[in-house]
């Protein structure tokens, strides 16, 4: 069992209308939305500087949605799992998380 104590505010983003249903196939014709193209593209720009390779992050990616977040919608994986290994190489605090997440809470309430 994976202990979910230090990723406790990423857990608390899961409600019950996110929770991952069965895959159908018009789901899988999924157009990606605009966070989710930043965020390929900002996996992809830390594999080519070096700090996190394609590879390891598919198996993260593969490993930890298959189990931690695997309640959570697919493709919100990469960004938990993004936020979950720079939590593990400590090249951000929970508070740091927590603190830019409710930036960009309260940016898309105002809009």
């Amino acid at each position: 069992m994976i202990s979910t104590k230090r990723y406790d505010l990423l857990m608390h983003l899961l409600d019950d209308n996110s929770i991952q249903r069965e895959t159908t196939l018009p789901e899988m014709d999924h157009k990606p939305l605009p966070w989710e193209t930043y965020m390929q593209a900002t996996c992809e720009c830390l594999d080519w500087r070096g700090s996190w390779c394609n590879k390891d992050r598919r198996a993260a990616e593969d490993e930890l949605g298959e189990t931690l977040y695997s309640k959570f919608p697919h493709y919100a994986h990469q960004a938990l799992v993004a936020a979950h290994v720079l939590l593990d190489k400590g090249l951000i605090t929970v508070d740091e998380l927590n603190n830019k997440m409710q930036e960009i809470q309260a940016r898309l309430e105002r809009v």
